[in-house]
């Protein structure tokens, strides 16, 4: 499987509440379609979390590679405001696993967000609907 982290500003998404802003961000930013079959985990980042930074991110898991880099090249390719500058937006790997993410769902075959216990993620899939985005 394949992970890739979308970094988020906190203060560009208004701080109160960042998480459902990110994510409302995301998947308007994506559509539905694209995260098909993509495991989600979220969390301030380490450095937030030590106070050098005011960051956000959501981690998304697949396992088709093609999806992964469809994923990275639309998020690189946004000029919504709330991501982080686009040299800092995307990490991977290790860069991944090094901060305190927690599960947060996964959008099954169908578009379905399964195993999501945080409303406000839900409502934001909800809100989103279910469509694609061509750019």
């Amino acid at each position: 499987m394949s992970q890739i982290g979308v970094l988020f500003d906190i203060d560009d998404l208004g701080g109160g509440s960042y998480g459902y802003a990110a994510y409302k961000l995301l998947f308007d930013t994506l559509g539905t379609d694209l995260l098909r079959e993509c495991e989600l985990s979220d969390g301030d980042t380490s450095e937030t979390l030590c106070g050098s930074a005011r960051h956000y991110c959501i981690a998304i898991e697949t396992g088709d590679a093609a999806k992964r880099d469809a994923i990275q090249q639309a998020v690189l390719r946004s000029k919504n405001f709330g991501f982080v500058a686009v040299g800092s937006r995307i990490i991977e790997g290790d860069a991944v696993s090094r901060h305190p993410l927690v599960q947060a769902g996964f959008i099954d075959s169908a578009g379905q967000i399964k195993g999501c216990d945080t409303a406000w993620i839900v409502t934001a899939w909800q809100q989103c609907g279910a469509r694609s985005v061509t750019n």
